[in-house]
């Protein structure tokens, strides 16, 4: 339950981790407390009380090459909040699909007319949808088919994309190394 940031040698966002990997990456000597934080968890020990910061920062530097944010189910669906892009219904990973706002069988069409560059699979062609809505909407764009996106889809940061999803408290307890724009509620 408790999650960590883990920040990179210079403080740059590598990634949220579970309170066993950063204990493991504290007693290793991997990762230390950032310097003036002060923020942390109390877990219980049969030696007492361990206070683990709930950010880490890596001793050595991490080279993470620049890299768009991988065009996934999972990462579509927290990028749209887990909400259908047409009708706002409540998704799970089971109940959401993927919809293409440009039909994939009608890519080449739209092409053709200047409307559309590049591949159908890109972050703002697809949008998190319910089954009835993508069934409904079938191979027709949302104008054809009487549906109206309730968002504009749009290519997320992998920072994005990490913090969706994390609570205020947290968010604040974090403020020092991440945005607190109302884009990550």
């Amino acid at each position: 339950m408790n999650r960590v940031l883990l920040l990179n040698k210079n403080e740059s966002l590598l990634n949220i981790i579970d309170w066993q990997t950063a204990v493991c990456l504290y007693y290793t000597g991997k990762a230390i407390a950032p310097y003036g934080y002060d923020d942390h968890y109390e877990i219980k020990t049969v030696k007492g009380i361990f206070k683990l910061p709930t950010a880490l920062v890596t001793v050595e530097y991490i080279h993470i090459p620049y890299r768009q944010a991988q065009l996934t189910k999972s990462n579509v669906l927290k990028r749209d909040r887990f909400l259908c892009g047409y009708c706002s219904k409540q998704l799970t990973t089971s109940s959401g699909s993927i919809d293409h706002v440009v039909p994939k069988s009608r890519w080449a069409e739209f092409v053709r007319r200047g409307k559309v560059k590049g591949s159908y699979n890109n972050w703002k062609n697809v949008i998190s949808s319910c089954k009835p809505c993508n069934c409904a909407k079938d191979n027709k764009t949302p104008e054809e088919a009487g549906l109206k996106l309730k968002h504009k889809p749009f290519v997320p940061s992998r920072e994005f994309l990490v913090m969706r999803g994390v609570d205020l408290k947290t968010r604040e307890a974090w403020s020092r190394w991440i945005l607190m724009g109302d884009d990550l509620k």
